[in-house]
């Protein structure tokens, strides 16, 4: 199977219809391993201008292998700002997925502590700020 950038998204775009659906998710399953699926994601995620594109990029980065997100924690907190809470969530599963500190850190100041203060000072010290 081919990996480029139009192909990739041609296949985010053909898991939104029912008659692509299961062709287009086979083709991201088959390539939750590889480092350029991965990077070419993330080069849609950052740079398209379809929100269903960018959408789908961030669900696909979220089934990544748990090892190779790791490598990429820093531009997955780059990407914790995004506006779009359809986005911003599938960034925040990938961050729980390698257990991010910084991730969750960053989740309980902007999310939870504006809302829900003392909730939030329980989860900073349920995962120890301090260390």
């Amino acid at each position: 199977m081919d990996i480029n950038k139009i192909t990739v998204k041609e296949h985010l775009i053909g898991t939104l219809h029912k008659s692509t659906k299961s062709t287009s998710e086979k083709y991201f399953q088959d390539y939750l391993n590889d480092e350029n699926m991965l990077n070419i994601l993330f080069d849609l995620l950052e740079n398209d201008e379809s929100g269903d594109v960018r959408i789908g990029a961030a669900y696909w980065i979220s089934k990544f292998d748990t090892e190779l997100l790791k490598l990429y924690e820093p531009k997955l907190l780059s990407l914790t700002t995004e506006e779009l809470d359809n986005i911003s969530c599938h960034i925040f599963m990938s961050l729980a997925k390698i257990k991010s500190k910084k991730g969750m850190l960053y989740l309980i100041n902007s999310k939870i502590e504006p809302d829900m203060y003392w909730e939030a000072q329980v989860l900073k010290d349920y995962i120890d700020t301090n260390s």
